[in-house]
């Protein structure tokens, strides 16, 4: 099964796919509800693209600091584990996600991490999750 679009018609080569490394990551923040006595839920999810692996976290807020925890708890240490490195994150342009870095969290975990961060185009939410 070819990993990206521009390999759908190539021959096989071999290739491994940590040597294609064109590992996508897509991660989001989703309102699951109300409970009473604890206020608003939302769960962030991570989903590698290719794998279709997924994580989910629920936490009391939705900001930088719980997008960043997410990574930080369940993403880096699964990819690190199987020694396929993470290259690129997509999300949306949302203010959990994108910031002044000096008063941001995200992109700074992001740049420590190595990992490319792509955002989808604004008004098209469908393409964050076409996978």
């Amino acid at each position: 099964m070819p990993w990206n679009a521009s390999e759908r018609n190539a021959k096989p080569s071999g290739r491994s796919r940590q040597s294609i490394q064109v590992n996508l990551g897509a991660q989001d923040t989703y309102y699951v509800g109300n409970i009473k006595g604890v206020g608003r839920i939302y769960q962030q999810t991570f989903i590698d693209t290719y794998t279709k692996v997924a994580f989910a976290k629920l936490y009391d807020r939705k900001n930088a600091i719980t997008t960043t925890d997410m990574l930080n708890d369940k993403v880096m240490p699964f990819f690190e584990e199987q020694q396929i490195p993470l290259l690129r994150m997509l999300t949306d342009r949302g203010t959990k996600y994108c910031g002044k870095a000096e008063h941001h969290e995200y992109e700074p975990y992001l740049r420590i991490e190595n990992v490319e961060h792509s955002k989808t185009k604004v008004k098209s939410p469908q393409k964050q999750w076409n996978l």
